[in-house]
């Protein structure tokens, strides 16, 4: 038997090994027939393939207690097994899983207790109201993505952006801030789905984020305003912001390049240092406002790192400067101006994201 044969079947076998269709050629290989006891399939002797579905007549497991099985349908059925219920028990059955959510709704058992037999799609699709079909539809869509053991996630940016990640060795990233970047740009910790927060653990970085969004006492909001991180993490948010917005602007005003290109004898191309200076403002702000928040958690063994860190930003700030000011320094300026100013802001860009990451790496092993 193929194991991709009945899309029921398959999402069974699949989901029971996190969506891994390798995992499920081995657990087949190595274990066939315990393997389809614990996903709940019946794979009687000589058969080519699982009991999925059995429909009989006048055999009814809920006739002590179902008032609608003679009344409604002789038909009952089972889920491969030998207990047969009538379409209504099998509708409240589905509708309660349903109810119970994701987890429960794609787990479903037969009605019988003590049965593990697994309900599929053919069953669901004959008797289910339409629209605990289209919930239990939606859950079997998503599934690949939220049962597949920590190895895909969906984007936090939410309904703006919609995509799956897949990233291999995500089981084992618990707690680890590992930065992931999604096709929509959105960029996140791998562990616990916030921006990215080097030098922090992911507690860490909860705890802040709980703080400064006030989820937590007044008393640590008004300490971390007194320790002064907290002015520091907004600016930093303001200085990003408008590195992002000045980045925008300039991918978007074309013409007014070529002027300035036109006018210092230079090809348009070259002006990608100004967008690389951007890039290195908004990544080094990004490292080291944790920095901030690093500092404020452990503030009895941090001088040394708050020198570095008051030259990094500095370094930044001079960046920035430069950087942000760009249009007014190539305006009026002859061909030599122009190739010093260039020199100038390629070397402060590499300085400074050398310089923040150096600063991070001390943090993060301090």
């Amino acid at each position: 038997m193929s194991l991709l044969r009945g899309q029921g079947i398959a999402t069974v076998l699949l989901r029971h090994c996190d969506w891994s269709p390798q995992r499920v050629k081995d657990e087949w290989r190595q274990r066939r027939d315990s393997f389809c006891r614990d996903v709940g399939l019946r794979w009687p002797s000589g058969a080519s393939e699982p009991e999925v579905i059995h429909t009989k007549r006048n055999q009814f497991c809920c006739k002590k207690t179902c008032p609608h099985a003679v009344a409604v349908s002789k038909r009952v059925t089972s889920a491969g097994c030998s207990h047969y219920y009538c379409d209504v028990c099998w509708r409240g059955h589905i509708g309660a899983a349903v109810h119970g959510g994701a987890k429960k709704s794609l787990s479903l058992r037969c009605l019988n207790g003590s049965c593990r037999a697994a309900v599929l799609w053919a069953l669901v699709d004959r008797v289910a109201d339409g629209a605990d079909k289209d919930k239990i539809s939606r859950y079997m869509l998503r599934s690949p993505v939220d049962d597949s053991g920590g190895r895909m996630k969906w984007c936090p940016a939410g309904r703006s952006c919609g995509r799956a990640i897949e990233f291999p060795g995500g089981r084992d990233a618990r707690g680890k801030d590992l930065v992931v970047v999604c096709r929509c740009s959105y960029r996140f910790c791998w562990s616990c789905g916030h921006r990215p927060h080097r030098a922090l653990s992911c507690d860490m970085a909860r705890l802040w984020v709980d703080t400064i969004e006030s989820r937590r006492s007044k008393d640590e909001m008004q300490a971390a305003k007194a320790s002064g991180a907290y002015r520091r993490w907004k600016d930093c948010h303001a200085s990003l912001y408008k590195a992002a917005k000045e980045a925008e602007g300039l991918k978007s005003s074309s013409s007014a390049l070529r002027s300035l290109a036109h006018q210092v004898r230079a090809d348009v191309a070259e002006f990608r240092f100004v967008t690389k200076a951007y890039d290195g403002i908004m990544a080094c702000r990004r490292l080291i406002r944790w920095v901030y928040v690093y500092e404020y958690y452990h503030q009895d063994r941090c001088q040394q790192l708050r020198d570095r860190r008051n030259k990094a930003d500095d370094m930044i700030k001079r960046l920035e400067g430069k950087a942000m000011g760009y249009r007014a320094r190539i305006a009026h300026a002859t061909r030599q101006e122009y190739s010093t100013f260039k020199s100038e802001v390629i070397k402060l860009t590499g300085d400074a994201r050398h310089m923040v990451e150096k600063l991070v790496e001390a943090a993060e092993t301090a």
